[in-house]
């Protein structure tokens, strides 16, 4: 029943993220549009940009979570369609959150991905392994950030090759 009720007043953000900015929708109308009582919101979520938090934890970072038997080519190519399925939504989540809070809720997917990209960690000393990931993640979140606040439609595939030669170099280093 919580997640149920914590997934319609998120749905009922998201149908108002699709004619309005974030800054025009308030806990009011929210409600109004879940058919819910206002205490409702408040004993589920702070303010209506933790509500955004929510739909990007459980919409993009969710479905990405690390499985180490999933390649990596297809776990980007995985969320690069996701990306692409949710950019309008993101974009306006992205901009009303700020690129800090974003990464701080993406980076939690994205760095065990990139880890496994880099040398083995016992080969390296740990602080120039941990430089060299935290400067990898921050240039893919930047990456991914300017192409969800695009108004041109994500192109998936031609991302991906462009990532897999990326990750080649990577490697190669």
């Amino acid at each position: 029943m919580c997640t149920d009720t914590k997934s319609r007043i998120a749905e009922a953000v998201e149908q108002m993220l699709q004619t309005r900015p974030v800054c025009k929708i308030t806990v009011q109308c929210v409600m109004e549009q879940a058919q819910m009582k206002r205490q409702s919101f408040y004993y589920h979520y702070q303010d209506i940009y933790s509500v955004l938090e929510w739909i990007v934890e459980t919409e993009l970072c969710a479905p990405l979570q690390y499985d180490g038997a999933q390649a990596p080519g297809e776990w980007c190519l995985q969320a690069l369609t996701l990306l692409r399925e949710k950019q309008p939504l993101l974009r306006k989540i992205s901009h009303a959150l700020g690129q800090e809070t974003m990464y701080r809720l993406t980076g939690k997917v994205i760095r065990p991905q990139l880890a496994r990209l880099l040398p083995d960690p016992a080969a390296v000393d740990g602080a120039t392994q941990s430089l060299a990931l935290d400067m990898l993640c921050h240039a893919a979140f930047c990456t991914v950030d300017s192409l969800v606040a695009r108004r041109t439609p994500l192109d998936a595939e031609a991302f991906m090759h462009q990532l897999q030669a990326l990750f080649l170099t990577v490697q190669q280093i």
